[in-house]
């Protein structure tokens, strides 16, 4: 296992409130998800959080924001359903932005 990646498997659980790359969001006053179900569970596999079963976040490089997994309760699958927000938005401030920087520091520098 890479640096970065989860020791624990996590799942994506599509929401349509939130669309994705190919549908987009059933509610307006949801945030959109910018990329499709193969990239989300390839960004999920680094999402960082306090723990696994919290939130997790990544910056999508990409798509020049971050991409937010918000964990679906107390599963055994530990499904999380994802979408990408930017300064100012719900949710944004419990990014810890130091952490998520030297966890995508290291990856980077393990593809090198």
């Amino acid at each position: 296992m890479g640096v970065g990646e989860q020791a624990t498997q996590t799942n994506l659980s599509y929401n349509p409130k939130h669309g994705d790359a190919n549908h987009h969001r059933n509610r307006e006053e949801a945030a959109q998800l910018l990329t499709d179900e193969a990239m989300t569970n390839e960004l999920l596999k680094y999402a960082v959080g306090r723990d696994q079963e919290s939130e997790l976040w990544y910056y999508d490089v990409n798509n020049g924001c971050y991409i937010y997994f918000e964990n679906e309760g107390n599963t055994p699958q530990l499904g999380f359903h994802a979408y990408h927000i930017h300064p100012g938005e719900e949710n944004f401030e419990n990014i810890d932005i130091y952490k998520l920087c030297i966890v995508q520091e290291e990856i980077l520098s393990d593809k090198a």
